[in-house]
């Protein structure tokens, strides 16, 4: 698995890989040559090579990558432009369960908001959203997704409101939405 972002700001990316063997890393492409190379996770064990991403945010122009350890939390790093920050830990709601297996980043244009959807081997769908510096508390979509074998969930921000929108499937045949105003957070 490969996911590339690229800075609002300058022309540099970020690229996160997933190996063969579940190892995730994160190398910076400075606009000529690749460096500042980060593992996420080096053993492997119990991980996915479906649950990292990668997305910067809008104003600051920092990159925001997830990824998981074989576990329900999903762990996350930012890039400065200049060296990779600590470790962070987002634990999945209450009533979750289920080791992450996709996730997925959108950012706000209009913020460095960036909206994530994960979905577990259990067929659980949940929620969060990064504010620029820290995660606010994740809400649990769903524990009835239709599959846990595909990207069963998906996250975008409207361009002008800074309203995110997540999509994700329940059921053999349904297509649920929740909407996120920063006012109110997620919609039932």
């Amino acid at each position: 698995q490969l996911q590339l972002a690229a800075s609002p700001d300058s022309d540099e990316m970020v690229l996160v890989v997933s190996n063969a063997s579940s190892q995730d890393y994160a190398l910076v492409w400075n606009g000529s040559a690749w460096g500042n190379a980060q593992t996420l996770s080096g053993a492997g064990a119990g991980n996915d090579r479906t649950d990292i991403y990668v997305a910067y945010e809008q104003q600051s122009g920092d990159a925001l990558v997830v990824y998981g350890k074989g576990t329900a939390s999903v762990h996350s790093r930012t890039w400065n432009g200049t060296s990779w920050g600590s470790e962070g830990t987002l634990a999945a709601p209450a009533g979750a369960s289920g080791v992450a297996r996709w996730a997925t980043l959108a950012s706000d244009p209009t913020s460095d908001r960036v909206a994530l959807g994960v979905l577990t081997y259990n067929a659980n769908v949940w929620l969060a959203i990064w504010d620029g510096a820290a995660w606010q508390a994740p809400v649990l979509a769903t524990t009835a997704a239709s599959t846990a074998t595909a990207p069963a969930v998906a996250v975008a921000f409207e361009s002008t409101t800074g309203h995110a929108l997540a999509t994700y499937t329940e059921g053999a045949s349904y297509v649920r939405y929740r909407s996120w105003p920063a006012a109110a957070g997620w919609s039932g």
